[in-house]
């Protein structure tokens, strides 16, 4: 059997939220046993999102996609861990639930609870941590 993992950025978690067709999306993702990982980063922008509404759709989304399994702390963390499992010849992984990852993933299945201004605070901070690394 083939393990097969998808990792989806904000935009990705935007277009299919905003697709005519999202829950056949997400349905034929479901039935197909893909598993769709979202990260930290993409949680805590989609927790920014100012509308009620669309703040609900996405959240909704991306628990229906991702599941109630830790957040990844970066795009990073997940090619380290599928290439270990892979090497292990491992079907499946866990991955750490960091204290970031469990305050966001809270605010996924409770959005209405969300502290906007710290999780944007947060991401503020990690921009300032890989942008060294980048020059």
């Amino acid at each position: 059997m083939r393990l097969h993992l998808a990792y989806f950025d904000t935009s990705a978690w935007n277009d299919i939220a905003d697709h005519v067709e999202s829950e056949a999306i997400v349905a034929h993702l479901r039935v197909r046993a893909v598993i769709v990982l979202a990260s930290v980063i993409s949680a805590g922008e989609i927790l920014k999102t100012p509308s009620a509404d669309r703040l609900e759709r996405l959240c909704s989304v991306m628990l229906k996609l991702h599941g109630d399994g830790a957040l990844l702390e970066r795009p990073m963390t997940l090619a380290a861990e599928a290439a270990r499992a892979f090497l292990r010849e491992e079907r499946d992984f866990s991955l750490p639930l960091t204290g970031p990852g469990r305050s966001l993933l809270d605010f996924l299945r409770r959005p209405d609870t969300a502290d906007k201004s710290s999780i944007a605070a947060w991401l503020q901070n990690l921009d300032r941590m890989v942008a060294p690394l980048g020059k």
